[in-house]
């Protein structure tokens, strides 16, 4: 047999790829649609598709590891009295840690902590949250300053929150916060709730008289009763002013409750600066502060004009006096009412120079007296300075004292 040509047998292969290629093209014209190709879109492109929101878990507050409760309602207390709540509390680590910034957030709030058999004070002497270690009986004179209170490993203690009512009506919270040397709880809070209540209740809260003149006598009355105590005695009612006086006191049944009607008068020679008076209601209710039991204390208020106004006052500042002109002031008596006021008489006493520098001048227009102070020209370069006695013919006020001075130039 006779072997081909190496030329001959090269073309033959090369032919032959070449319908190879031809009927793969072939095939693929002939299919209907391309292999993984979408057909093209028609109209506007559709808008990107946005991805998912995805939703995250709000983180709540680290877990207090220290403190089992940190939150206490106290309850309802009399208003006036003291709250205490207890919130305890464990070293829960393999180390010592420390607990500093002790910080209540109100006047109200005391702390004090107790860790072991140790005590502690908070108080804001000489700085505010100054920490003392109490080493006897009296927190206030046994006690050393520190600046840290360390809790040992798995040690327990407790921190005690004492809340004050006084003036307090109706909810009242007060916090302490703290600082620790914990990495996963760097600072912590303990929180306490109480309610103010009054034992006894007073309608009107306050009696306001108004303004009325000092020999004027007004009338006023009020009702004491008590939320708390459906029964009681009003043992006495005590006026702290000589112009108050209790006139009536009377019990009454309203409603399966007892309320008390106090009536009393106000004036007349009432003290022109008191501006009223207190009355002190004892009852039978027991109070361990006072034996005698429990008082309410009712305030009377009025402003209670004069039986007379003196202008500008008892006290005549001369200031600069002009040696060569010399200064004339003038002091006005007015009553408070229809009253006639006349002087009796008037002098100068304690007179820095000679008196014949000085003179005193008296007149009347309609029912207002005046004095004049007159300082002659001439006078000697130096203080000036003395008392005006002045009487007068009034029943309240038979005396009035004036000062006077000044300096001549």
């Amino acid at each position: 047999m006779k072997s081909i040509p190496r030329n001959l047998l090269g073309c033959a292969l090369a032919i032959a790829g070449c319908l190879t290629v031809s009927d793969t093209r072939a095939q693929v014209q002939k299919t209907d649609k391309p292999i993984g190709v979408k057909p093209a879109q028609v109209g506007p492109p559709a808008p990107p598709r946005q991805a998912p929101k995805v939703q995250r878990p709000k983180r709540g507050p680290a877990p207090n590891t220290w403190f089992k409760e940190t939150r206490l309602d106290l309850g309802t207390f009399i208003e006036g009295e003291t709250a205490v709540g207890t919130f305890r509390f464990t070293n829960p680590h393999e180390e010592t840690h420390r607990l500093s910034n002790i910080a209540p957030n109100c006047q109200c709030a005391k702390a004090k902590l107790v860790v072991g058999d140790r005590s502690y004070v908070i108080e804001n002497d000489p700085t505010p949250h100054t920490i003392y270690r109490v080493e006897g009986e009296d927190e206030k004179t046994d006690r050393v300053k520190v600046k840290h209170i360390a809790v040992a490993p798995g040690e327990e203690g407790y921190v005690e929150i004492h809340l004050s009512l006084k003036g307090i009506k109706g909810s009242k919270e007060a916090h302490i916060a703290m600082r620790t040397t914990d990495k996963k709880l760097p600072m912590t809070t303990v929180s306490a709730t109480a309610r103010g209540v009054t034992f006894f209740r007073v309608v009107p809260p306050d009696i306001n008289l108004n303004k009325m003149t000092w020999d004027e006598k007004r009338d006023f009355s009020f009702e004491i009763s008590s939320d708390i105590r459906a029964d009681f005695e009003v043992t006495q009612v005590e006026p702290t002013v000589d112009a108050l006086k209790v006139t009536k006191k009377e019990k009454i049944d309203r409603n399966g409750r007892t309320v008390w009607k106090i009536e009393g008068t106000y004036g007349p020679d009432a003290n022109v600066r008191s501006g009223g008076g207190l009355l002190k209601v004892h009852t039978d209710v027991k109070d361990p502060k006072n034996r005698r039991g429990k008082v309410k204390d009712v305030r009377v208020i009025a402003v209670v004009e004069g039986p007379l106004t003196v202008r500008p006052g008892s006290f005549l500042p001369l200031g600069r006096v002009k040696r060569a002109k010399g200064v004339t002031k003038v002091v006005e008596f007015e009553p408070n009412g229809d009253f006639d006021l006349q002087f009796k008489n008037v002098e100068i006493t304690n007179l820095s120079v000679d008196k014949k520098w000085v003179t005193l001048g008296t007149s009347k227009e309609g029912k207002i007296l005046k004095l004049e102070l007159n300082i002659k020209p001439g006078a000697p370069r130096r203080l000036i300075r003395g008392d005006i006695k002045v009487e007068l013919n009034h029943p309240a006020v038979k005396e009035k004292s004036l000062q006077f001075n000044g300096f001549v130039r």
